[in-house]
């Protein structure tokens, strides 16, 4: 279920609001992550949004993660690091 928000962050189907929350670490086997939620961890499902890592902050809504709203700035550069590696060794294997 994704939740609708309005211009305050509400659901507007419940009322709810989604709070945002830093991924601390991931458990892939389960789909979930425990996270920073204002002053505490919690065990949140992830199994509804794809691609998430540690840092990343995430919308979270009755227990469950429903968006992704800041990815790690420190997995995107590890990501175009990878691929600059990878697309260099297939040049390499071109020529």
């Amino acid at each position: 279920m994704k939740c609708d928000l309005d211009a305050e962050g509400h659901c507007i189907t419940c009322s709810d609001e989604a709070m945002p929350a830093r991924i601390l670490r991931i458990d892939q086997d389960t789909g979930v992550a425990i996270v920073a939620l204002e002053e505490s961890t919690q065990e949140i499902d992830i199994t509804l949004i794809d691609d998430v890592a540690p840092g990343d902050v995430i919308l979270v809504h009755g227990g469950v993660a429903i968006a992704i709203t800041e990815t790690n700035p420190y997995r995107v550069k590890a990501m175009a690091s990878t691929a600059l590696a990878n697309n260099s060794a297939s040049e390499a294997n071109d020529a």
